[in-house]
């Protein structure tokens, strides 16, 4: 991945993707990318705990970036802080549509 701000990496039998800073139109289609690659996991979790901005481009790579992985038989879910993420998914109802945990820990824990 080229974008310094996005990291993949396997733990277990899940792909992390790690995603910081401001996911706007510019970031989006690496976040996409970075959420269909997975690590090849069967279980994405994608990791925003340090996102500090996201605009409709991030919450369309999320939701589009769900749903192919579901057709693969796949499944993503977020590690989501309270801040700017939580809020946007809130505020667009889309916190519904999502798996959410607290952190990444949370996430693998339960399995």
């Amino acid at each position: 991945m080229s974008d310094p701000r996005i990291s993949i990496e396997p733990r277990g039998s899940a792909g992390i993707v790690t995603v910081a800073g401001e996911v706007d139109l510019s970031v989006a289609p690496a976040v996409a990318g970075a959420i269909a690659d997975g690590a090849g996991a069967a279980t994405v979790i994608v990791d925003l705990t340090g996102v500090t901005f996201i605009d409709s481009t991030g919450l369309r790579a999320l939701v589009t970036g769900r749903e192919g992985l579901e057709s693969g038989g796949r499944s993503m879910v977020l590690a989501v802080a309270d801040g700017p993420v939580a809020r946007l998914l809130a505020l667009t109802a889309l916190e519904a549509d999502f798996t959410i945990f607290p952190s990444v820990e949370s996430a693998l824990a339960t399995g």
